[in-house]
């Protein structure tokens, strides 16, 4: 954790937090704290839930001593919002210990997962060069986990419900892990978490509906923008709006492309419901909310590595050594290629810098979240001839 503190920190002294942290995420998070609507302004809208808005806020006013308002210059509450990120990371690493011994685990097992975490560099350093704010949402989901492997399943669901609000990505995570509560405890005890759940999600994703401006952002974002010429994102879907118009001329519209985004995504949350639903007495929590988590980052039309790293945490959780190691690897190598897709001068691959090798490293992202979804279902395989196992 010391070296990982000190790794960020020398990014974070070198860098000023990149343009969305700057020119959006700050300006938007200050207009929202001055009673301003965040959804009407330009540049890039704000394709996010107001809860993340409002965390902001409250690390901003905390850190300023609620003076944000008196004209604190965007670079000190960059500063403030990046040291709050760094601490946050921090805490998954040590949360992510903390589940692993209490799941009776030491030595290798527990420091090579901990240490992938805070010291793998797509994860711990490439967000920090240009900053994102999940690593606050991260914070949330490990806290989730740990109330789950802890058997408070009503805590639980509603951080993971928060996380959803703060960022969507574990949407389909705790649809499973309702279902999976249901099913393997009654639905009498599956009902507080249902309702809980339902109230979260309420006030945090459709009470925000009726704000001017906030469906157009929200929704006409993610479902209108990133595709460029395929050199954008690390998404499979790259091949459907990059691979094939470049190399057979065919381009497919952004409406037919959102078809095969979806259904590709609701194939796999439907296979991942009906095992959850047969297995349900086998499997533990950690398992479900990752196997949400990779259904929706696996087809995902606009991937990055921050986002990778939401299922990234759920994973090393489980505390499978070699797996771990192999999944690091291919998210090592991804970085490499990724830093020489926006530097190729030298390389010696010439189509490095083209739609080819940002496919090539969308495959090498696609390779982790598989890589994860088979552990999960050939760790099931391995137990399935013990009755009453649970895989915690």
């Amino acid at each position: 954790m010391i070296i990982g503190a000190f790794r960020k920190y020398v990014v974070l002294t070198s860098s000023s937090g990149g343009d969305d942290l700057l020119y959006s995420d700050i300006p938007k998070s200050l207009m929202l704290l001055r009673g301003q609507n965040p959804y009407l302004v330009n540049p890039w809208r704000s394709p996010y839930p107001l809860f993340l808005f409002v965390v902001l806020d409250g690390i901003m006013w905390t850190a300023s001593g609620g003076e944000v308002l008196s004209g604190t210059s965007i670079g000190v509450l960059s500063w403030d919002i990046r040291v709050a990120g760094l601490l946050a990371d921090l805490c998954v690493g040590g949360l992510i210990f903390l589940v692993l011994r209490l799941r009776g685990l030491s030595g290798l097992q527990v420091l090579v997962p901990v240490g992938l975490y805070l010291l793998l560099d797509p994860v711990a350093l490439l967000p920090y060069v240009i900053f994102h704010v999940d690593a606050f949402g991260y914070l949330i989901l490990a806290v989730s986990i740990l109330a789950l492997v802890m058997d408070r399943f009503l805590l639980g669901t509603m951080l993971l419900s928060v996380s959803v609000v703060f960022k969507v990505h574990p949407i389909l995570a705790l649809l499973l892990l309702l279902v999976w509560i249901a099913r393997r405890h009654g639905i009498t005890m599956a009902l507080p978490s249902f309702v809980s759940s339902g109230v979260i999600l309420v006030v945090g994703l459709a009470m925000p509906l009726w704000i001017p401006g906030y469906t157009g952002s929200f929704f006409g974002y993610n479902l209108s923008t990133g595709f460029g010429n395929g050199t954008a994102s690390y998404s499979l879907l790259n091949f459907f709006y990059a691979v094939l118009p470049v190399s057979v001329g065919l381009a497919l519209p952004i409406s037919t492309v959102n078809v095969i985004w979806l259904a590709a995504t609701a194939s796999l949350f439907a296979f991942a419901l009906r095992w959850v639903w047969v297995h349900a007495g086998r499997v533990g929590p950690i398992e479900v909310v990752l196997l949400g988590l990779l259904v929706w980052l696996l087809p995902l039309r606009e991937l990055y590595p921050w986002y990778v790293a939401w299922a990234l945490i759920p994973f090393l959780m489980r505390a499978s050594l070699v797996e771990s190691v192999l999944a690091g690897a291919f998210l090592e190598l991804a970085y490499v290629i990724g830093g020489l897709l926006f530097n190729p001068q030298g390389s010696p691959f010439p189509l490095i810098g083209s739609v080819y090798g940002f496919f090539l490293t969308s495959l090498l992202y696609a390779a982790f979240n598989i890589i994860a979804m088979t552990s999960i279902l050939r760790r099931y395989v391995r137990h399935k001839n013990c009755p009453g196992s649970i895989v915690n």
